[in-house]
């Protein structure tokens, strides 16, 4: 996801889908939304008020990725770890 389906030069997964998973379809308007994401296809799209375009995948108990391609960036947060 964060080099667009490129892996040391070698297209694992087709960036045509990365594109349309990575799009969101909806917008989180529920009262308890605070950061404005959107979701596409198991992927939230551009939340935790980043100012760049981020991915993230959001778990049970707090557990998250998240992706900025921009930065070059993957972070993973388990509380439980």
């Amino acid at each position: 996801m964060l080099h667009n389906g490129n892996w040391n030069g070698s297209q694992v997964i087709f960036a045509g889908w990365i594109e349309e998973s990575t799009h969101a379809y909806i917008t989180d308007t529920t009262p308890f939304a605070s950061d404005g994401a959107g979701y596409g296809y198991l992927w939230w799209v551009n939340g935790f008020r980043l100012p760049e375009k981020s991915l993230s995948a959001r778990g049970a108990l707090a557990k998250y990725l998240v992706v900025i391609p921009e930065r070059g960036l993957v972070v993973v947060y388990r509380p439980d770890a």
